[in-house]
C-alpha cells in the first residue's frame, strides 16, 4: 500500500508546491484527471500539465508549456517502463510522447489530422503500454504506436461489421488483446494473428457491457455496467464485490487495484480483497 500513502502525502503536498509556480507558469493542479506509475514514480496528469512524483527523493518534476509540453485537455496517461516514456492522451486525439531520458517532447497528431475520423470521435479514452506498443483506446477504435521510434502502427475498426466503435479501454493478458467496447461487448483477439485488422477476427468474449477492464497480475478483472466488479475464471466473470456509483475506471498499481468512482476509492489487493 506505499503507493497510496505517497499519493495521499503528495496531495497534501502539490497545493503549496503548485501555489510556487503559479507566478511562473499560471497552472492549476488541483484536478487529476488520470494515474499511472512505475518501480519507483508516480504520473499524474491535470488538464494541460503532467506531474511526475518520485518516491525515493519525494521530489516532484512539472512538464507544461514551459519546458515544452503543451496539452490542452489531457484524457490518459501511461507509461512505458522498456523506453522510460510517458504516453499523454487529449480530448481532440493529439498524443505526447515524454522521454524521460532526454527530456524531449514528441507530439503526434496523426489522429488529429486525420479526416476520415469525425472530430467527436477522436478522444483518447485510455491508453496500454504492452512491451514495445502503446494500445490508444479511442471513440473509433485502437491505434498502436511503436515505441522505439514514436510511430503508429495499425488501427483496429472493432464495431461488428468494421464500423467506428468507442473503446474505454483495453488491456493484453495472455497474448490476448482484450477492448471494452461501448456497443458491443467485451471484445478479444490473438494478438499473434496476423489479421489483427480485420474486424471479423475479433470475437466477442462478453456480451455484457464494460465500464472498465484491467490486467491484475495476469487475471482480466473488471466493471459491468450493473457495477459488479467481477473476475474471469475459466472464461466466465466471477462476481466479487460491487463498486460506488459514479464509478469512473479502475487502475492497477503493482499487484493492488483501484475502483475510482467520483466521490471515493476503494482499494484492493491481488486476491481482491477490500482493503480500505
Amino acid at each position: 500500500m506505499k503507493f497510496f500513502y505517497n499519493l495521499l502525502f503528495l496531495f497534501l503536498t502539490v497545493s503549496a508546491f503548485a501555489q510556487n509556480q503559479l507566478w511562473k507558469g499560471y497552472f492549476s493542479y488541483n484536478e487529476v484527471k488520470a494515474i499511472t506509475s512505475s518501480s519507483s514514480k508516480t504520473y499524474f496528469a491535470t488538464t494541460n500539465a503532467v506531474f511526475v512524483w518520485t518516491d525515493a527523493s519525494e521530489e516532484i518534476e512539472i512538464y507544461n508549456s514551459i519546458n515544452g509540453f503543451k496539452a490542452q485537455d489531457i484524457t490518459a496517461i501511461a507509461h512505458s517502463a522498456n523506453f522510460n516514456k510517458i504516453i499523454v492522451g487529449n480530448s481532440n486525439g493529439q498524443l505526447a510522447i515524454i522521454d524521460e531520458n532526454s527530456g524531449k517532447v514528441n507530439f503526434l497528431n496523426d489522429i488529429v489530422n486525420k479526416t476520415s475520423i469525425p472530430e467527436n470521435l477522436k478522444a483518447i479514452n485510455d491508453i496500454y503500454v504492452n512491451e514495445n506498443t502503446a494500445y490508444v483506446a479511442t471513440k473509433y477504435g485502437i491505434s498502436s504506436i511503436r515505441l522505439n521510434d514514436n510511430n503508429f502502427g495499425d488501427t483496429y475498426y472493432i464495431g461488428d461489421a468494421g464500423e467506428f466503435s468507442s473503446v474505454l479501454q483495453c488491456t493484453v493478458i495472455n497474448n490476448y488483446i482484450y477492448a471494452a467496447t461501448e456497443l458491443f461487448g467485451l471484445k478479444r483477439i490473438s494478438i499473434t494473428n496476423p489479421n489483427l485488422i480485420d474486424y471479423s477476427q475479433w470475437e466477442t468474449y462478453s456480451h455484457a457491457k464494460w465500464l472498465s477492464i484491467v490486467n491484475l497480475k495476469g487475471s482480466l478483472v473488471g466493471v459491468k455496467d450493473d457495477l459488479s466488479l467481477n473476475r474471469f475464471e475459466n472464461n466466465a466473470p466471477i462476481a466479487v464485490d460491487n463498486v460506488y456509483a459514479g464509478f469512473y475506471k479502475l487502475n492497477v498499481h503493482d499487484a493492488e487495484l483501484t475502483a475510482v468512482a467520483h466521490e471515493s476509492v476503494r482499494c484492493y489487493n491481488q486476491h481482491l480483497s477490500l482493503q480500505f
